[in-house]
């Protein structure tokens, strides 16, 4: 099976790291002491786009408030008479009745009131969130941020969005490619040897705490790819296409048939599933399966999919302009270049615009880019550049406030994207 963008996330990312060594494991059960399912109640309805789970929500209240960045002027309004009068010099805004430089105050970090715990630097503040990692797929919901370990930590971990420790949620095995979270549960793939066979094990664990459970577990395991819930199924790209198995339990179904094995991306909406095959090829059918539509052929490269309420995006490649980025209606139709001679990594979306991590090459820009643009085109904006070696930018995730991305070894994030 052909992934070929988690493939070159997975080589660049765990480059430089020892190959872990066989687990002396045991198996995860679910209560019955099978394979079989088991399950709280199921999310709330999906919302438009489940690839990227979780909706867009503010942020909770931190948990540690020395690397929080709050909105803490309460009188930004309320100026002296003297500042009032005399007014603000060209650059600096009024803020809690003093004149500030948004662009590089720490306390007034692209905003009045916005802290920064590190330093503002053009208006931005980037955090890091945790180190010494070997971050594979990540997600977000409201409160933290999730990721898979896949070298010798093999471990579930997650930090507060505000900052924090991070901590431990599940250790055992290493990341086989996919996470994903909804309102009550984590779920992701793990790789482990049982009885001398390398398995692909898909795990689901209560965000509250609790009892493992295998969802589904296949022999001769390898990098699963991305995976992604509804409110009643997980789907994930396994022979002979693209599955989904019932998170409160039943019998596993093939939602797209391919017998190429070469499901490259996809994503969910309410209703249908859009994928793209290793030919280019962008298909839509429905979550359920049966009959599907073939919406474009010939999108060379495609891959790196998300959604919104109207339309399809994705980064491409052509001969003459590198990778792209392109979009087209869910309902098919024109295929519409936004911007060329990019290199993402990993897309992600809110109402308004696009972001992804950028390979680059070079040396004095360091690990990477994170950009952003809008959904209708326009210029890309870089809103930070990653620290981490060259071409280690990696997953990437945005809120309401903040974009979170990962690196080999880190997991950041810059407010306000």
């Amino acid at each position: 099976m052909m992934l070929s963008k988690h493939a070159r996330l997975f080589c660049l990312l765990v480059s430089g790291f020892a190959a872990c060594a066989p687990l002396d494991v045991t198996v995860l059960t679910s209560s019955d002491g099978g394979f079989g399912p088991s399950h709280d109640d199921a999310s709330n309805d999906a919302p438009e786009d489940v690839a990227t789970r979780p909706p867009v929500h503010d942020m909770a209240p931190p948990s540690d408030a020395s690397a929080d960045i709050r909105h803490v002027c309460s009188s930004c309004d309320a100026a002296p008479a003297a500042v009032e009068a005399g007014g603000c010099a060209a650059g600096d805004t009024l803020c809690g009745g003093a004149c500030v430089n948004e662009v590089i105050d720490d306390q007034n970090c692209g905003g009045c009131g916005l802290v920064c715990p590190t330093s503002c630097i053009s208006g931005e503040c980037v955090v890091t969130l945790a180190t010494g990692q070997s971050p594979g797929a990540m997600a977000i919901d409201t409160r933290d941020l999730y990721w898979a370990n896949w070298d010798v930590h093999a471990s579930l971990m997650k930090v507060p969005l505000a900052g924090g420790t991070a901590t431990t949620v599940w250790s055992g095995a290493p990341a086989a490619g996919g996470l994903v979270v909804d309102d009550t549960n984590v779920y992701w793939s793990a790789e482990r040897t049982l009885e001398s066979v390398e398995t692909t094990l898909f795990l689901q664990l209560p965000k509250a705490g609790g009892e493992t459970t295998t969802l589904e577990a296949y022999a001769n395991g390898g990098t699963s790819g991305p995976i992604a819930v509804s409110a009643s199924d997980l789907y994930y790209p396994w022979a002979p296409g693209l599955l989904r198995t019932p998170i409160g339990g039943g019998t596993v179904s093939t939602v797209f048939p391919d017998t190429d094995n070469m499901i490259v991306a996809f994503a969910l909406d309410a209703t249908n599933t859009y994928l793209i095959t290793g030919f280019g090829v962008i298909v839509k059918t429905r979550l359920a399966g049966g009959s599907s539509t073939t919406l474009s052929v010939d999108q060379a490269g495609a891959d790196a999919l998300v959604l919104d309420a109207t339309s399809l995006y994705w980064s491409g490649t052509t001969a003459d302009n590198g990778d792209t980025l392109v979009k087209m209606p869910k309902a098919g139709g024109s295929v519409t270049t936004l911007a060329s001679n990019l290199s993402p990594a990993s897309l992600a979306i809110d109402g308004s615009n696009l972001y992804w991590t950028e390979y680059t090459n070079d040396e004095q820009i360091g690990g990477g880019l994170i950009m952003r643009m809008p959904v209708d085109g326009g210029t890309p904006t870089t809103l930070a550049t990653s620290p981490e070696g060259v071409g280690a930018v990696g997953f990437i995730a945005v809120d309401a406030t903040s974009v979170y991305w990962s690196t080999g070894s880190t997991l950041m994030k810059v407010t306000p994207k």
